[in-house]
Order: structure tokens, then sequence, then C-alpha cells
């Protein structure tokens, strides 16, 4: 019997980490937006101690001190309004990035269809469910989102919502579908020449095929995206390329090329390992900076009081 589950998880784990990658664009985008509505904001606002700290924490991508500071201004509201429901914002895009799920989803629940950035919310909770496996859930976001009027649907990335309504699609078994949506998405992706969104939608459609035997189709896309790992620098999408490689090629029973593919995985999974390593020391670097600029702006508020 072929290996066809291990290919579907990788097919999982390269979806999810698209959805990362590609939320960080459109991220971008609403933190600009943010930006632009806070010079808008009442006095009151703009100098209330825990929304300022709050507001750039989050810009500044501190989402401990992000939650700390969020939920400290939350506590001292008595009533619901629009400056709460940024930073119930603020708190689901935080537990995003702490995958944090559950509690990320809590936030984002609470926001009202008339905040401004209700829709990237929306998208936000397409991607929660489909991070805790919830397909149908995950489905029914995304295909509201592509239902939007022009106007708002061209705020998004629509080759990744695609990509992302066929990986549900993928999990519910309905291959048919998944197919037409993410083929749509690739054309959108070879249009703007994203290699490291094309690599992952390469195996993902290959993977698609796998699992429906047919490998005509299938290896050539593995091969295809395997070659495309080559010229990023993301080692995720390295390592699961090589992963397909392997378990293709087991199947195919050219037992060296597998071993020499598990290899480079494994390879690839310590970089990661590496990167991480070094990841972790610079955020504590940068926390112990923020920290210290913390504490000498309030020495020099206590002394200008």
């Amino acid at each position: 019997m072929r290996i066809i589950t291990t290919i579907l998880k990788v097919c999982t784990m390269i979806a999810l980490l698209l959805v990362s990658q590609s939320t960080y664009g459109q991220e971008k985008t609403n933190i600009n937006v943010i930006k632009s509505e806070f010079k808008k904001f009442p006095a009151s606002i703009r100098t209330n101690v825990n929304f300022k700290k709050a507001y750039r924490y989050f810009i500044t991508e501190e989402y401990d001190s992000t939650l700390i500071y969020s939920n400290r201004f939350l506590n001292t509201q008595t009533e619901k309004n629009q400056y709460a429901n940024y930073c119930h914002y603020f708190r689901g895009i935080s537990f995003v990035k702490k995958q944090l799920y559950s509690e990320a989803r809590k936030e984002f629940e609470l926001l009202p269809s008339s905040f401004l950035l209700y829709h990237s919310a929306q998208l936000k909770l397409g991607a929660v469910a489909l991070e805790l496996e919830e397909f149908s859930k995950a489905l029914g976001y995304f295909l509201e989102i592509i239902e939007l009027p022009k106007n708002q649907l061209q705020n998004f990335e629509l080759d990744i919502i695609l990509h992302d309504i066929g990986i549900c699609y993928i999990h519910l078994e309905r291959f048919t579908e998944s197919e037409k949506y993410l083929l749509e998405s690739l054309k959108i992706q070879e249009d703007k020449k994203d290699t490291l969104l094309l690599t992952g939608t390469y195996m993902d459609i290959a993977s698609l095929y796998y699992e429906q035997y047919k490998d005509d189709e299938a290896i050539p896309l593995f091969e295809k995206a395997y070659a495309l790992s080559k010229t990023i620098n993301d080692f995720s999408l390295k390592k699961n390329a090589a992963l397909s490689m392997s378990i293709v090629e087991e199947n195919r029973k050219n037992y060296v090329k597998s071993i020499d593919y598990r290899k480079e995985y494994e390879q690839w999974g310590d970089s990661i390992n590496d990167q991480n390593k070094i990841w972790d020391v610079a955020q504590q670097e940068k926390k112990l900076i923020s920290e210290k600029k913390q504490k000498e702006i309030e020495l020099l508020e206590k002394d200008n009081s």
C-alpha cells in the first residue's frame, strides 16, 4: 500500500504555513490602516496609558506586552466602544502569533460587523479554524470572504483565500472542488511570479492528485515544487519538498533516492531548529531592550510630573 497519509500531513503543514505567510502582507496593510485611524482618535484615547502601550506594542509586534496592556485597557472600560474593539483585534492577532488559537477565536468573535477590520478578523477566524482542523467551519469563513463586493475583496489576497478553500476541500474529500480552487489560486500566483507561494501550491495540487492515485499528474508537480524550493529561503518549504520526494521515491521503490531525500529533509529540520534558537535569542534581546526603554520612559514621566 502506498504512503498517502504522510503526504496529506505534509499538505496540511504546508497549507498552514502559507496561511501564516500570506497574512503577513495583509497584516502590513492592516497595520497601516490602524496607524492611520490612531491619528484620528481623540486625545483621551491616544494618551490613555494602557491603550497607547497596547497600540505601540502591537505595532512593534511585541505580543506579550500587547496582551497585558490591552487587557488593562479593557478592564477599565465600563461599556463596549470602538476602542475596545481595537484591543480585541490586537489580542486576537497576538494570540494567533502565540498559537493560542482558541483564545484568538474568542477575541475575534467579539468584534461587531461595523468594526473597520471586521472582514480581516473573519479571515483570521477561517485561518484559526484551519489550524484547529475544523475544515467545514474554515470553509464557511473563506467562502463568505470571496463573496464580498469587488471593492472590498480587492483588499485581500484572493489567491491565498482560493488556495485555503482548496485545502479545506481536500480534507473534506471533495476533490473536484479542491482542484478547481487550487488551480484558480495557482493561475494567479503564476501571474504574480510568487515563487514562495508557488512552491507550496504545487505541492498541494500534487498531493491532491497523489491521493487519487493520479501519479502521472502528481509526480511532475512534486518535482517542480522541489526544484523551486531550491530557489527560496524558506526552510520549512525546503524540508517539506524533500519529504514529498522521499515518499514518492519510496513508493516507486527507488529506496536509495528516497533515503537521500530523507537525509535532506532531516538536514532542513536541523536548520529550522537552529533558526528557531537564533530567533528565540533575538526575541529575548528585543524584550530586554524594550523593558529598559519602558523603564527610562516611566522614570522620565515621573521626573516631569
